[in-house]
């Protein structure tokens, strides 16, 4: 792959160049359209490299040929290419080009190969194996693995939302061959009542005589070379527009072309399955679907009580001490800035958090602010004296000369936030620029006022993530694991979100009034007629609703309770009672089940 780059974005990727094309837009509508060749194209002359010429002679409407194409697609029974992705342009007078894999392979019996950006795939050792290939991917050695298909269809291709995603991440968009070869209606979205067609000269493409039809919409024009022997895609132009407004606005680009060519593109051919082969590496994961990695918050040193420290005014006159006497003081909010826009943005939030504290409750006092500089000059055409001002910042400004920040707080760029405690314990801190860290930030000082302990709650949700992740993992994994053991552990798990659905139904007379689980896994039903039934944790599993054991009970029904539904039983020792209150399930006296 070319490694020039369009120099505005020299850290972009190829596949960062364009706005993604979606499959819906990157298609043909092959309803009526407006043509406006007519049927016929007579007489047309195309020249090879030598000179000789060919007659090319037709009476069909580009329509036509865009249906053939299609069918020509449909009735394959594999197809191969080495597509990608091409652009060029001329940057200050120089010619640049760039690339991206789109190739595709693909048969009846079920099998697909795919080099198509970021994504690798293919049948493997009996399974179908796909790796995304660029190193700061959110799911890292993980390998997708499936059984192979009897046939292939979008729905199986793309029910893991990365490999969705992915697919469609780069510079045009999905794969046209894929949409032709899979879709229930190939090409459909680009060709429609407002579109119109037109041929333009034939031309050759890798030696390949092919038809040349545009697609105007709008102001935006699409161009299809179709072979003229085996109606298959030889290229599709894409419009400028696709690009990005960074590289359209650029005036030292110019001379544009960004095209997808279908190299090689060959149908009931024998097929290459080597060239699409996922490799094993020894420290993969192989799972049914990717799990991507949760977002990572840095906890370290929360809770823990930071050392002492003093911070300074510009002129060297004390500003603050963590461990002076200041009953009043229930937080500090430190924050860390430097010359960058985000930095002013982020001090003009702090002002903003001061100013709402008050409707929350919080006195006067409560929560002192410390605007840190961290840089040895103020911005440029400013003073020390006059900053506090310039950025409307809250509290005072001191300077971290001593670099105390990077030491006892790890504060590696600004903006950087830091709270402490009255006790000095750090609750709080985090990194670069936040835009809703005004709006949240004031509830979260208001409860580290109240004697909260956010830092205790923040690891808590941390570790409860980062289990939940390496549970999803293992499952995910279990599919190729050596066995149960391998893939999952007995280890707690609460999923963030679930899907209740059906599974089974019985008809009862009663109304079930109070439910509740005990420690061996056990559910208890009690119903409006006094009957308890106990479903254990075998026969829910197995669906065993005759395997239930019923407890005839003296409970007896009462409704006098509003919304709420009880049953209230009688004994020597007064009056036991559960039911449903509000919503939820509640119970006093003996337990469930007694």
């Amino acid at each position: 792959m070319t490694n020039q780059r369009h120099s505005p974005q020299p850290k972009a990727t190829f596949s960062r160049l364009l706005w993604p094309v979606c499959l819906g837009s990157l298609s043909l509508l092959l309803a009526s359209g407006c043509d406006t060749t007519g049927d016929d194209l007579h007489s047309t002359v195309a020249s090879d490299a030598v000179g000789a010429s060919r007659l090319v002679s037709t009476s069909a409407s580009p329509r036509s040929i865009i249906e053939q194409t299609v069918g020509a697609y449909q009735h394959l029974q594999s197809y191969q290419d080495e597509a990608y992705v091409r652009l060029r342009y001329d940057l200050d007078g120089q010619r640049l080009e760039d690339r991206a894999p789109l190739a595709v392979a693909w048969d009846k019996p079920g099998r697909i190969g795919l080099r198509v950006y970021s994504v690798s795939a293919g049948p493997t050792a009996e399974r179908w194996r796909l790796r995304l290939s660029d190193a700061d991917s959110t799911v890292p050695q993980q390998v997708l693995s499936r059984a192979i298909p009897e046939r292939v269809d979008f729905a199986w291709l793309l029910s893991d939302p990365i490999v969705a995603q992915r697919m469609s991440a780069g510079l045009a968009g999905f794969p046209p061959q894929l949409d032709l070869l899979l879709a229930p209606q190939p090409l459909k979205g680009l060709v429609d009542d407002s579109a119109s067609l037109a041929y333009g000269q034939p031309e050759e493409v890798d030696g390949r005589l092919c038809w040349v039809i545009h697609v105007q919409r709008g102001p935006s024009q699409f161009t299809l070379w179709i072979d003229q022997n085996d109606l298959l895609l030889r290229r599709l132009g894409l419009p400028r527009s696709h690009l990005t407004p960074e590289m359209n606005g650029d005036g030292r680009v110019s001379n544009v072309e960004l095209t997808i060519e279908f190299a090689g593109a060959r149908g009931n051919a024998l097929m290459d399955w080597k060239q699409f082969e996922v490799a094993p590496e020894a420290d993969e994961l192989r799972v049914n679907r990717f799990v991507p990695s949760p977002l990572w918050m840095d906890t370290s040193g929360l809770g823990e009580q930071v050392p002492g420290f003093h911070l300074q005014s510009p002129q060297g006159e004390p500003v603050y001490q963590s461990n002076a006497s200041a009953p009043h003081r229930k937080a500090t909010v430190l924050l860390w800035l430097a010359d960058h826009p985000a930095c002013r943005v982020a001090s003009e939030q702090m002002l903003r958090v001061a100013e709402a504290l008050p409707a929350l409750g919080v006195h006067e006092g409560a929560v002192e602010f410390v605007m840190v500089w961290a840089e040895p000059q103020p911005p440029a055409g400013t003073s020390f004296a006059t900053l506090v001002d310039d950025w409307n910042m809250p509290g005072q400004l001191a300077l971290d000369r001593n670099a105390m920040g990077r030491d006892l707080f790890h504060v590696q760029e600004a903006p950087t936030l830091v709270v402490v405690d009255q006790n000095n314990r750090l609750q709080l801190r985090e990194s670069r620029s936040n835009p809703m860290l005004d709006r949240i930030l004031p509830q979260l000082l208001s409860r580290i006022v109240a004697g909260e302990d956010l830092a205790a709650e923040l690891i808590s949700k941390q570790n409860q993530v980062a289990q939940r992740h390496r549970i999803e993992l293992r499952m995910a994994a279990a599919v190729d694991a050596s066995s149960a053991s391998d893939s999952l552990e007995q280890e707690p798990y609460a999923p963030e979100t679930f899907t209740l659905r059906k599974i089974a139904a019985s008809a009862s007379k009663a109304t079930a009034v109070a439910v509740n689980s005990d420690a061996q896994g056990n559910v208890w039903t009690l119903y409006n007629t006094g009957q308890l039934r106990r479903d254990t944790a075998d026969s829910l599993a197995q669906l065993d609703t005759v395997a239930a054991g019923w407890i005839e009970t003296p409970w007896t029904s009462d409704s006098s309770r509003g919304q709420s539904t009880s049953v209230v039983r009688t004994s020597a020792s007064g009056t036991s009672r559960a039911g449903f209150a509000n919503g939820g399930v509640w119970a006093s006296g003996q337990p469930l089940g007694a």
